[in-house]
């Protein structure tokens, strides 16, 4: 599916595709459905799974953290004894 074409380029993948595809079963199941979701169509396709690859955003989160007096701790962190 996701091999490069030599004489058929009209059916060539991205290369972030190729990757997902890659990954493993659980990536391609996903690319399964969406592709019978879509009723098989290339641009559709295409268009739909880059919404899913864009929408799994790595999210960060930060800890505060230090030495705070009791005022400090209720004021700027809300926090309630």
């Amino acid at each position: 599916m996701v091999q490069p074409k030599r004489k058929r380029t009209d059916l060539s993948t991205p290369a972030w595709l190729r990757d997902r595809w890659n990954k493993g079963a659980a990536e391609k199941d996903e690319m399964a459905d969406v592709l019978q979701r879509v009723n098989r169509d290339k641009n559709l396709f295409v268009n739909e799974l880059y919404k899913i690859v864009v929408k799994k955003v790595v999210v960060e989160i930060v800890k505060d953290q230090g030495w705070y007096a009791e005022t400090q701790m209720k004021t700027e962190l809300k926090w309630s004894a």
